[in-house]
């Protein structure tokens, strides 16, 4: 949980940064439609930056990591394309945005169904789910018909999508806030060695 706590910032800053992001491709999508590459491949690379780091720590706490390793290495790959070639043609673009929120939708979709199983609260997650394959759908259908539809869309995605993250990243902390043996780094006092 030391480790989380001091890292904690990077999944704040890339939902901060998403949902700004979001808000300004609903508002000016023509503009945003020339840049767009690059402020998206900045945050969906922070994202699954994030992803990664909260993936190997639960592996090293014993927890399942593996989706959230999977969701981080899909996010830093497309980060990765949008940043260093930010010259893709648009329908590349539409394309790759549509594979990625299809991608991530079928993984939400994945952990709802583990949480409904669990018994645990599934709802919400079914729902990202479902928005995030939606809207996947919508810009891999349309994805000559321009940039700008595209962004407007995926605006509304990394709108919900960055305000998402940063509830989670402050509702862990405050859920594990006294857990002292949950994700303490496995330092000398740790009551799981």
């Amino acid at each position: 949980m030391k480790w989380f706590r001091s890292t904690r910032w990077l999944p704040v800053l890339a939902g901060a940064l998403m949902a700004l992001l979001g808000f300004a491709c609903t508002l000016q999508p023509e503009f945003l439609s020339g840049v767009f590459p690059l402020l998206a491949g900045v945050c969906v690379l922070a994202l699954g930056m994030g992803l990664l780091a909260f993936g190997f720590t639960a592996r090293r706490a014993g927890a399942e990591g593996g989706p959230l390793l999977l969701r981080g290495a899909v996010d830093v790959a497309v980060g990765c394309v949008l940043v260093f070639n930010p010259h893709v043609s648009k329908i590349f673009l539409g394309v790759l945005l549509a594979v990625w929120l299809l991608a991530v939708g079928v993984l939400r979709a994945r952990t709802a169904w583990r949480l409904r199983r669990a018994g645990a609260p599934w709802l919400g997650t079914a729902l990202d789910a479902l928005v995030k394959c939606a809207l996947g759908a919508a810009v891999g259908a349309f994805p000559l018909q321009g940039l700008a539809a595209g962004v407007v869309l995926l605006g509304v995605a990394l709108l919900f999508a960055g305000v998402s993250v940063i509830v989670c990243a402050l509702y862990v902390d405050r859920t594990f806030r006294d857990a002292a043996h949950f994700f303490d780094d496995f330092d000398d006092d740790s009551p799981l060695l």
